[in-house]
């Protein structure tokens, strides 16, 4: 009987660990990623306080409307060894003229709302440290896969 008392909890113990892989999804790491990038940001002291809280809401609202954008024109993939019919073709295209049309829109009222609480200089110098911050994390990730 404890050794099936000692199994059930092995196999617990085991699922839980496996559950705590999901918390690393894409998900996860995307918004682990923009909290650091925020964070990275902040630490760059080009803002006060105030504005800071206000350009984290902003750029959080930003993420999330790409993020539907990217869903609601959704690119049709083919399945293998499928061809694409001139339809499905069609489709995509209007969904990528669509999306560029969206994301320019998207871009226009997110800068103007950056204007509503900042000067251009800042908007420029937090677009700067944004980049870097990009750069600095894709030579973590090159390094990581150099080293496997």
């Amino acid at each position: 009987m404890k050794k099936y008392i000692s199994i059930i909890i092995s196999l617990l113990c085991a699922v839980s660990v496996f559950a705590q892989d999901d918390a690393d999804s894409k998900a996860g790491n995307r918004q682990k990623f923009r909290q650091e990038e925020l964070n990275y940001i902040e630490s760059k002291n080009i803002l006060s306080s105030e504005q800071f809280a206000k350009f984290s809401e902003a750029y959080t609202e930003y993420r999330e409307g790409l993020k539907k954008i990217r869903q609601e024109n959704a690119i049709m993939r083919p399945q293998d060894g499928e061809e694409v019919t001139e339809q499905q073709a069609k489709a995509n295209v209007d969904a990528f003229v669509q999306k560029t049309i969206q994301r320019a829109n998207l871009n226009k009222e997110y800068i103007e709302k950056l204007q509503g609480f900042m000067t251009n200089k800042q908007i420029l110098k937090i677009q700067d440290a944004q980049a870097k911050f990009k750069r600095e994390k894709f030579k973590e990730l090159n390094a990581k896969s150099e080293k496997k």
